[in-house]
């Protein structure tokens, strides 16, 4: 005999129920982690994220979940979002507390100013960053020198004729990199119009960069025979007069502001005269 489908349904949804508390217990479990503890950085607890505890050394906390117990910050701050929930205390050593009025604490909040901590901690803070970027400079550096050194050794030639062309015509190159920079992005809108030109826009972008990489190389090579005409009043090598005038214009842009326009302007010129080896002038 069979059974209508409401006495069907009645044997199987207990079974749905009891599988259906087996998976949100499992995700419960799976959502939940230990203690998370960092020493030197900061710390953030997403909305959703569930935690036993936060805690941080010289490192601020960002809390937009659950943590179950204690968060505490030790030389750094610590900020409650709207969707917050603590269930133990919230303490900052050095530091300052952030609480929005709709996140939810179960225990204290204290915050301890130590005289000199905040200032520490500043320091510290800006220590990071300052490695960071002299880390980034001295990358950057190395990596230039690397490939105009292998520029030079394998395409002397062309490297030779945007320098004449700076050197010799410093006001044309200047003026064809106004152009060019001015018809860089109307031909990448004209580009877009079609789907094949679509794929060609990152071909625009790899040329774009290595004339401007070609043309600031170049730049350099000019600085370091004119220096070292200056010097020793000989001409040498060009690999020499390449390593001279990248390293000389990697300490030029050290100087705040001054620098960075000094680098733009090398830069600009040398895009400039790339442009213009490649469309020569026509002679009658």
């Amino acid at each position: 005999m069979k059974l209508p489908l409401i006495y069907r349904l009645a044997r199987v949804l207990p079974a749905l129920f009891i599988l259906g508390c087996f998976v949100a217990q499992g995700r419960l479990y799976a959502a939940k982690e230990k203690n998370i503890i960092k020493f030197g950085r900061d710390l953030s607890i997403e909305k959703g994220r569930t935690v036993r505890g936060a805690a941080t050394v010289a490192g601020a906390i960002t809390i937009n979940g659950t943590v179950e117990d204690d968060v505490v910050a030790v030389g750094g701050s610590i900020k409650l979002g709207p969707s917050a929930v603590i269930g133990g205390n919230v303490v900052s050593v050095g530091g300052i507390i952030e609480k929005n009025p709709k996140a939810g604490v179960g225990g204290n909040i204290v915050e301890v100013n130590v005289p000199g901590s905040t200032s520490i901690t500043q320091s510290f803070t800006r220590y990071r960053y300052m490695r960071a970027r002299w880390i980034l400079k001295a990358v950057s550096f190395v990596s230039v020198l690397i490939i105009a050194l292998l520029c030079a050794a394998i395409i002397p030639a062309p490297l030779k004729t945007v320098s004449d062309m700076v050197e010799n015509h410093a006001v044309r190159a200047l003026s064809w990199s106004v152009r060019g920079l001015l018809l860089i992005v109307p031909l990448a809108v004209i580009l877009t119009m079609s789907v094949a030109g679509i794929f060609l826009i990152p071909l625009e972008v790899i040329i774009v960069a290595s004339s401007a990489l070609l043309g600031y190389m170049a730049v350099a090579r000019l600085i370091g025979k004119k220096l070292l005409e200056i010097a020793a009043h000989t001409s040498a090598s060009i690999t020499l007069e390449m390593a001279i005038g990248i390293t000389l214009i990697a300490f030029v842009g050290l100087i705040p502001v001054f620098g960075w326009i000094i680098r733009a302007i090398i830069t600009l010129i040398g895009f400039g005269a790339v442009i213009a080896c490649l469309f020569p002038p026509k002679t009658h």
